[in-house]
């Protein structure tokens, strides 16, 4: 045979048997797309199937801006990492490394990765929040001891609980999903056994109501929890995540190390009537969370926000509250309560806005209303004195007038307070 000839068909054979393998490799990874969602779940309100890495998902969590490595406080080993985050044939790919990294003054010894949809608690926007539906991500997760994987959800006003998690699964025990939801002043759990996740992957989903939460897995019901007056009732932002070590599960080996947890794709859906289709806990007439980037335009005119300090004449004030002077606040002052369920009243027109609070340690909850409709909570506890903090209402109202409430609902001896009001117009 020709050498020339015989050198591109070998080549051209390599392309092929190439392409085969991708696309055979590829078909085994999506080869299940059908929803399992229940019955009735028919408005897909999110979806990612990872063909490149969505501006939906911020690589940190609310306690430090995107970018920078963030860790918790249950004792894990890992410092979370943009870079440990990819998405590479139509999968995102969630890494734990032994890497040596410094954070603050602290030296850690292992990086890894977060995606959530949410923002933080210093003013990063927020992408993407729901309230009440049915989610599920079909996951490949990665064994071995000291290895924590886990898909989540996390309320936007990043005050817990509540928290609901969907799957976690300790490295050294593959074979078991645990489900847990978080109430205040204690949490459920429920343990299911299946195959080895680590081989395969297998679609983890949750059903979220008013009355009720059930977890599922490959379409399975395998736990459902009932106590409706521990469910959360606001909204919740999701998260995917894989800890190195921890109190649960134990220091990490080495030899486990590099690990990735493979997500092929995540949903998810809500119900079509009224009653049950509501994105988030807040006005009724409140919208679907708008991400900035689908912001309808505006003049500049329109998009100036209007500030509301302490003293503004706008604000209605019950009994109790105090005016305190100090330079470090905003416009120089705050108000300041120790009497409980007093409140601040303010009415006005815009799609957003935030409230500006100081914190110290004898400070407590202050919780926020909307026409009437509880969104959230601020807690105001801080090591030392912080003026100006930031606590923003994770959504966009349709223009009209709204009435937002502050009540202060601490224990004895504390206090609430805030500086002022930023409405968006």
């Amino acid at each position: 045979m020709n050498r020339t000839l015989y050198k591109f068909i070998s080549a051209l054979a390599a392309f092929v048997l190439a392409i085969a393998t991708y696309s055979s490799t590829k078909a085994s990874v999506s080869s299940s797309n059908t929803s399992n969602a229940p019955a009735g779940y028919t408005n897909l309100i999110f979806e990612d199937n990872f063909d490149t890495f969505n501006s939906v998902w911020h690589h940190g969590h609310w306690w430090t801006r995107e970018g920078s490595l963030s860790t918790t406080n249950t004792n894990e080993q890992q410092a979370y990492a943009p870079a440990n985050v990819t998405v590479s044939n139509g999968l995102l790919n969630i890494t734990a490394r032994k890497e040596t990294v410094t954070v603050g003054t602290k030296t850690y010894y292992y990086t890894s990765g977060l995606v959530e949809t949410g923002g933080d608690q210093y003013g990063y926007p927020y992408k993407f929040n729901f309230t009440y539906g049915y989610m599920e991500a079909r996951i490949k997760i990665s064994s071995g001891q000291g290895l924590w994987p886990a898909f989540w959800l996390w309320p936007a006003n990043y005050q817990d609980p509540p928290e609901t998690d969907i799957m976690e699964i300790i490295g050294s025990k593959p074979q078991e999903n645990n489900m847990t939801v978080h109430y205040t002043g204690g949490n459920t759990g429920y343990v299911y056994t299946g195959p080895d996740f680590s081989q395969d992957f297998h679609i983890f989903g949750c059903e979220w109501t008013p009355d009720y939460i059930a977890w599922f897995v490959d379409g399975v019901e395998v736990a459902r929890f009932t106590d409706a007056a521990r469910v959360a009732q606001q909204p919740m932002y999701l998260i995917l995540n894989l800890a190195v070590g921890g109190d649960w599960p134990g220091p990490v080996s080495d030899s486990v190390l590099p690990a990735t947890m493979q997500v092929d794709w995540v949903r998810v859906y809500q119900k079509s009537t009224a009653a049950t289709s509501t994105p988030t806990v807040a006005p009724t007439n409140t919208p679907t969370p708008i991400p900035p980037t689908a912001t309808p335009q505006a003049t500049a005119q329109s998009l100036l926000p209007i500030t509301y300090d302490d003293k503004n004449s706008a604000f209605v004030y019950s009994s109790g509250w105090q005016n305190v002077s100090t330079k470090n606040a905003y416009g120089g002052s705050y108000k300041q309560t120790s009497v409980q369920n007093s409140s601040v009243t303010l009415t006005f027109t815009g799609r957003s806005f935030s409230v500006l609070y100081t914190a110290i340690s004898v400070y407590s909850r202050a919780d926020v209303y909307v026409d009437g409709v509880f969104i959230g909570s601020i807690n105001e506890k801080a090591s030392k004195p912080r003026y100006r903090q930031y606590w923003n209402y994770p959504g966009q109202f349709l223009a009209g007038t709204h009435t937002l409430q502050l009540i202060f609902n601490g224990p004895l001896k504390t206090r609430g307070s805030f500086d002022a009001v930023i409405v968006n117009q």
